[in-house]
């Protein structure tokens, strides 16, 4: 899904998406529109790729398409060395 975080809010969408990458130790791809609504908001767009540890991987500054490979190997290591999953509920 695209989200919709209008270009004003650009830096709250871009910390949330580090803050989900580390929190569940995961890749995140975030994936926010771009262009002006009908009501006048600007999107910029945003689209980032997060490593579990909320590096930015890739961070395209115009409309793209992006590939990006994901280490299962390093976030397996990741997760062993830092198991916050297991305190899930």
């Amino acid at each position: 899904y695209v989200a919709n975080w209008p270009a004003v809010r650009s830096q709250p969408w871009r910390t949330l998406l580090q803050a989900r990458a580390i929190e569940n130790q995961c890749y995140v791809m975030g994936v926010n529109r771009t262009g002006v609504d009908a009501t006048g908001i600007a999107y910029k767009g945003d689209g980032l790729g997060i490593d579990p540890y909320g590096n930015i991987l890739c961070d395209p500054k115009t409309q793209s398409i992006v590939r990006l490979v994901c280490d299962r190997k390093s976030l397996e290591e990741y997760r062993a060395k830092f198991p916050v999953l297991q305190d899930a509920d």
